[in-house]
């Protein structure tokens, strides 16, 4: 990680051969820590977050090269520390004037169009900014110590329900969220920590505390909305209320923007494309057919799919607070399978899904399909190169390298578990009625 911290983004293919190195390194931990022995867990953990901690210094004071996103963070609270509220406002008005400087408003990126954040992140960046005022690094601290708080969170989880703490490294060793959160200080890490923080809380029996950490972690990034369906067994529908008025709460402070709260997200939403799957294909697909339809027809199947993914996991988990967790992670992939625009870093929102699933005895199939994103995790970084010039055409080989390999894991990963599940259910049906009676009482 030294090495990456020298000048990430300056040397783009030299970063991106540092990044899949160090994450090579993060795989072979995954594989060797995950399969620990019983031992002093308190010094491994000691260990395991000395390094985490060691990793995120190194880069805590570079200077982002790899995002704009901690320009548009330290505007947004420099604003707001101003008295103006940024989703009134793009950077671009005639408003906004009297607070540009030659630093940080001239790297604000999409100036046309107002902030994109949700409260709660944009919230916590004035919190920083008041620390640190104008100084990128308090938003580069901001997402460190928030990742670093998703390791704690999950180890503590994992711990609570029965696992190994030490699966945290998942969190704690990943150099993608260290790169994308100590350098680029991308709020996903918010994200992430109170989503970890939400089935902690469950199993201490505080169901309504659990989904005001859902809200927090949906007025930090948005898409934690849709993880929501598969909390509602764990926590109970009246939880839901205290969801929805952490959402409501935290928007009272810019509630004079009206629809601007919302503005700002939908119009990046609306034409971007960036590492894009099914999408693409879709897309492309209808194309040739129905020149000029495709958008409209990946919209739609992206709105099933993630429909679906909500449903299904909604009505399959089993209520427990990992259950909703894994169930919820889940969504959030099936969400990244469908999405327009793939970041790098959007794969760091399923490394609690890593650490619970990944070499875990009896769950073959599903360990199998967590190695996809394990895979995509690393591999994305590959999309780096597209911003060299003429890079946009290695875009063909990039995606062939991400997804070929993912979505073969991942059907695989599909086959096995339904041999798996035709395998028991031939099994039950084959047990003698004395037998049965005996294994139930037996408590089997």
């Amino acid at each position: 990680m030294a090495f990456v911290a020298e000048s990430p983004g300056a040397d783009i293919p030299r970063h991106v051969v540092l990044t899949l190195v160090v994450w090579a390194v993060w795989v072979a931990a995954l594989w060797l820590g995950f399969g620990l022995k019983d031992r002093d867990r308190r010094t491994d953990l000691a260990f395991i977050f000395f390094v985490a901690a060691a990793m995120r210094a190194t880069l805590l004071f570079t200077t982002p090269s790899l995002s704009d996103d901690a320009y548009r963070a330290v505007w947004d609270a420099r604003l707001v520390h101003a008295g103006v509220n940024p989703y009134e406002y793009a950077p671009a008005a005639s408003q906004t004037e009297p607070y540009r400087d030659d630093v940080i408003w001239p790297r604000v990126n999409h100036q046309e169009q107002r902030t994109p954040y949700p409260t709660f992140a944009t919230l916590l960046s004035g919190a920083a900014y008041a620390l640190l005022p104008e100084r990128l690094v308090a938003m580069q601290g901001l997402a460190a110590l928030a990742d670093l708080l998703s390791a704690g969170l999950l180890a503590w989880l994992l711990a609570r329900i029965g696992s190994d703490p030490r699966r945290s490294l998942a969190i704690a060793w990943s150099p993608i969220g260290a790169l994308h959160f100590a350098h680029s200080g991308h709020n996903d890490a918010i994200m992430v920590a109170a989503l970890v923080a939400a089935p902690l809380l469950l199993t201490f029996g505080r169901r309504y505390t659990a989904f005001v950490a859902l809200g927090l972690a949906t007025a930090t990034k948005g898409l934690p909305a849709l993880v929501l369906p598969a909390f509602v067994r764990a926590g109970g529908w009246v939880a839901v209320l205290f969801w929805a008025a952490t959402c409501a709460i935290l928007t009272l402070p810019f509630i004079r923007a009206g629809l601007g709260l919302v503005a700002g997200a939908l119009t990046e939403a609306g034409g971007q494309r960036f590492n894009d799957s099914i999408y693409l294909l879709v897309e492309r697909g209808v194309d040739l057919t129905l020149p000029g339809q495709g958008a409209m027809a990946a919209n739609a199947v992206m709105a099933a799919v993630i429909v679906a993914a909500t449903a299904l996991t909604a009505v399959r988990t089993d209520g427990s607070p990992r259950g909703a967790l894994v169930a919820g992670s889940w969504v959030l992939g099936a969400y990244i399978l469908v999405a327009p625009v793939v970041e790098p870093w959007y794969f760091m929102w399923l490394a609690p899904l890593i650490a619970l699933e990944l070499l875990r005895p009896g769950a073959r199939a599903r360990s199998l399909a967590v190695l996809a994103w394990v895979w995509l995790a690393g591999v994305a970084t590959l999309t780096d190169l597209t911003y060299l010039p003429g890079g946009a055409s290695f875009w063909p080989a990039i995606r062939a390298i991400e997804y070929v390999p993912a979505y073969a894991l991942l059907a695989a990963a599909s086959v096995l578990f339904l041999r798996q599940r035709r395998e028991k259910e031939r099994l039950e049906r084959h047990v003698p009625a004395s037998q049965d009676f005996i294994g139930v009482g037996q408590g089997g």
